[in-house]
């Protein structure tokens, strides 16, 4: 603006001069054109401004609108601005339960009663220090939240808690909201997780946990789970409870010294219920529960009515099955009769149990609550003593849970049908949990059915998934047809479960065969689909022992994804994991070795890292001597599986054994025993005390201690491994032959060779049955038998099992010192004078010594 007035001012200039106007003249209009460029300037540059300002509050008012909007999604998710420990309410904000209002005047109290220490609080705090999180595992009634709050109260520094409003609101604020974000750099934090179980189910996740952790250095967890809930979570949630050390239990009952604390704050009050339930009514329910009727006008002999012990019985175990429905009265009196057997209960006796059962107490509660008129009265126990019967006593007349799953399904309540089957299989009532699944209909809800059949293989208990994922494609064929692809999927679900138990190899045949048959019809024989089912199925052929017939059918599915998918792709790695498996079968470690090499090679290119793959190639690695390469590669495996899931997960103890197992056998005890020992504790917390895999890490914790030398020890842990498979697997499982291997070389090493000769003779018995005359595991038990036979003084017995050993080393390993070392290494030892040539082929015994 302000160029073309200068523009203008010129020509005005120069036609004044045409004009030959006076000087004066000339210079008022150039003036006057200068004047008005100016004013044009100045009127833009304003305007300019007033549109920048106009920008600038409606970024401003954008920007509040958007922050006042985020800040009422926090405020809705979590308590915000985070409040100091110091500062926090625990009833409100911590859901730590208050005392009753008479309760809490009883002690001279307004907010609550002083918190009593618990036993447990000093392990609590110490693994909060040292591990940076705690789970703390509630019985019902033991007050675990309020135990957890005086946990969190002794993180320093003023810590700053994060604790959310509803389950939903703390996912939601730790992902979509990202709250971190929002907190002063170098703040002290506590993520507060009570009830983890119900933050789980609202979309709570370990990646949730790490990322927290990363980001917020010194961070403290602390986090409570209902006893009731906590083998059921830890199964569906490996994961998040891996990131946990062993959870501490919060008892009910108080011990001796918890109770003489908490008579001494409190003289006169009753604690044999327990701390928290004395500061509540549950306590004086307990009481009464536990007292029974002694007014009973039809039982004036015994002064204990036990027919109101039996229908508060059966009442808390109705509730216990998960029906979440009151019981009919009608319902509850024919279940009580039939507790009596042919002994007659009269329905007066049972109505004078119900009242005395329904009287109000202090609170104005009873031990149950009547509902509805005399032709459908209703009957619910009190939640209280529901929850901690449950915990205390879960087990329930099979009476009781056939009438609960007859009543749900009767009122058309495929829910609480799911819920009760659900509640059996996680309890271990497998066949109510059966019916519960039989009675399910088609529209039903099959969450249930996946929960339980996850549950089970969580715990590495696959025949028990079998019902519900069995139920799942009975389901799925009725909704969609026994062609559809949705059929075949479910079907290789449960062929894919029985692989993993390890049983009926040909029925998981016939299921992969069913299959794959769908998937031709649908996609044609050159699909990926095919092909993939084709991988899964060459694998269970070339294990049933039709080695030739598996490999043909993992080849045209490698030769099928090379072809859709190319040479280097995910794809074709996991065909060639298989085929290597079965290679490694054939005693082609090479060969084994090389495609397991070439997978490998695929997935690092792509960004993958696969333990499996990984464990097997260390495997054949091992198997052609190379223990150095071999132990690399299993630590490496270690280091993933830490990284991925913690350190108290069973795929990282899985990892533990692996790596002990190699260590004990280069000599390295010390080191294989911690490994072992930390995988044990770990399995039998998560798996239990008595499952396949627990026993399997004790055998080999056992056999590291024998060859630490210390031979009884080990020998007792191999025994108490070897008990715990026969019961769980049966006596002619393939897992009890290494076990029986290597508890007879215990035993011999004691000097009892008679018992270790017939512990090796047994276990070539049971690998026999399981693998054939001719496979390569055989090898280390017939050389065990060979010095056996030579300590025994047969000679000849000797020679038979060495020589059949080593003419499977040369079909299997030709040429592989190694292999003939192990072999023979038994029987040098014991007689010096047994000489075997080096390519294994000729052997024997010279006079000399």
């Amino acid at each position: 603006m302000l160029g073309a007035s200068v523009v203008l001012c010129a020509a005005a200039a120069a036609v004044t001069a045409l004009l030959d106007t006076p000087l004066w003249s000339r210079l008022l209009v150039a003036g006057v054109v200068l004047a008005v460029g100016l004013i044009g300037v100045v009127d833009t540059y304003l305007v300019g401004k007033r549109t920048k300002q106009q920008a600038a509050r409606k970024e401003l008012a954008e920007a509040t609108a958007k922050a006042d909007q985020w800040l009422r999604a926090v405020q809705a998710c979590v308590y915000w601005e985070l409040p100091r420990m110091a500062d926090v309410d625990m009833y409100e904000q911590l859901g730590v339960a208050r005392a009753d209002s008479t309760q809490a005047a009883a002690v001279g109290t307004t907010d609550g009663c002083g918190y009593i220490e618990r036993d447990v609080d000093r392990a609590a705090r110490k693994q909060l220090q040292a591990h940076g999180a705690v789970l703390l595992n509630g019985a019902p009634g033991s007050g675990v939240t309020r135990t957890a709050y005086q946990v969190a109260l002794s993180v320093p520094k003023q810590p700053l808690v994060v604790a959310s409003v509803t389950p939903q609101g703390l996912p939601i604020a730790l992902g979509a909201l990202d709250i971190l974000s929002a907190v002063r750099p170098g703040a002290q934090l506590v993520l507060w997780l009570d009830r983890i179980d119900a933050l789980t189910e609202a979309g709570l996740t370990a990646q949730m946990l790490r990322e927290c952790a990363n980001r917020s250095p010194g961070l403290r967890i602390v986090a409570t789970v209902p006893s009731t809930y906590y083998v059921a979570w830890a199964a569906e949630n490996q994961t998040l409870d891996a990131l946990f050390e062993e959870p501490l239990t919060v008892e009910r009952r108080p011990s001796e010294r918890e109770r003489q604390r908490a008579e001494l704050a409190y003289p006169g009050r009753d604690f044999s219920e327990g701390i928290a339930v004395a500061f509540t009514v549950g306590g004086k329910l307990l009481r009464r529960l536990r007292a029974g009727n002694h007014g009973c006008r039809h039982d004036p002999a015994d002064d204990d009515c036990a027919v109101a012990r039996a229908v508060m019985a059966v009442a808390l175990e109705w509730a216990g099955t998960g029906i979440d429905a009151p019981i009919p009265a009608l319902t509850l009196a024919r279940l009580v009769q039939q507790r009596f057997g042919t002994a007659v209960v009269e329905p007066g006796h049972v109505d004078a149990a119900l009242a005395w059962a329904t009287q109000s107490h202090i609170g104005g509660a009873s031990l149950l609550t009547a509902s509805g008129n005399d032709g459908a009265a209703m009957v619910t126990a009190h939640p209280v003593l529901t929850e901690i019967h449950r915990a205390e006593d879960p087990e329930a007349a099979d009476e009781v849970w056939t009438a609960a799953l007859n009543d749900a399904a009767g009122r058309g309540d495929h829910e609480a049908v799911g819920r009760i089957g659900f509640r059996a299989h996680t309890t271990g009532t497998l066949a109510v949990a059966a019916h519960a699944w039989q009675s399910l209909p088609v529209e039903g809800p099959s969450e249930w059915l996946w929960r339980a059949a996850e549950f089970s293989r969580g715990r590495g208990e696959y025949a028990a998934a079998v019902p519900p994922l069995e139920r799942l494609s009975e389901i799925t064929e009725a909704i969609y047809g026994a062609d559809h692809p949705q059929t075949a999927d479910a079907v290789e679900v449960l062929a894919g479960n029985w692989v993993a138990a390890g049983d009926q190899p040909e029925r998981v045949r016939g299921l992969f065969e069913r299959a794959l048959s769908i998937r031709e019809k649908e996609f044609g024989r050159d699909s990926e689909e095919v092909a993939r089912t084709l991988a899964s199925l060459g694998a269970v052929v070339g294990k049933l022992g039709n080695l030739a017939l598996g490999r043909l059918m993992l080849e045209e599915s490698l030769t099928t994804r090379e072809r859709l998918h190319g040479s280097e792709s995910a794809e074709v790695a996991h065909v060639l994991v298989n085929l290597a498996t079965l290679e490694g079968e054939e005693g082609n470690i090479a060969e084994a070795r090389d495609k397991l090499q070439r997978a490998r090679r695929i997935q690092e290119a792509i960004g993958v890292e696969d333990p499996y793959v990984i464990a097997g190639l260390a495997s054949m690695l091992r198997q052609e001597g190379s223990l150095i390469e071999a132990r690399t590669l299993l630590q490496q495996v270690l280091d993933i599986e830490v990284g991925r899931y913690g350190r108290a997960h069973p795929y990282v103890a899985n990892a533990q054994i692996r790596l002990a197992q190699l260590l004990s056998n280069m000599g390295h005890g010390e080191k294989a025993i911690e490994l072992c020992e930390r995988a044990l504790r770990t399995l039998t917390r998560v798996r239990g005390p008595n499952h396949a895999e627990t026993a399997a890490a004790m055998a080999v914790l056992g056999n590291a201690w024998h060859r630490a030398g210390q031979a009884e020890k080990g020998k007792a842990l191999l025994q108490r491994a070897l008990t715990i498979q026969e019961e769980i697997l049966g006596p002619e499982d393939p897992a009890l032959g290494q076990t029986l291997n290597l508890l007879g070389m215990a035993w011999g090493d004691l000097g009892r060779m008679d018992t270790a000769y017939a512990l090796f003779q047994r276990a070539l018995s049971v690998q026999e049955t399981a693998w054939g005359d001719c496979h390569q595991g055989l090898m280390g038990v017939l050389g065990n038998l060979g010095g056996a036979a030579i300590r025994l003084g047969d000679r000849d017995q000797a020679r038979a099992h060495v020589s059949r050993a080593l003419s499977i080393a040369q079909m299997r390993y030709p040429g592989n010192q190694s292999v003939i070392h192990d072999i023979t290494g038994p029987i040098s030892k014991a007689d010096p004078s047994f000489v075997v040539l080096a390519d294994g082929q000729a052997f024997g015994f010279t006079d000399s010594k």
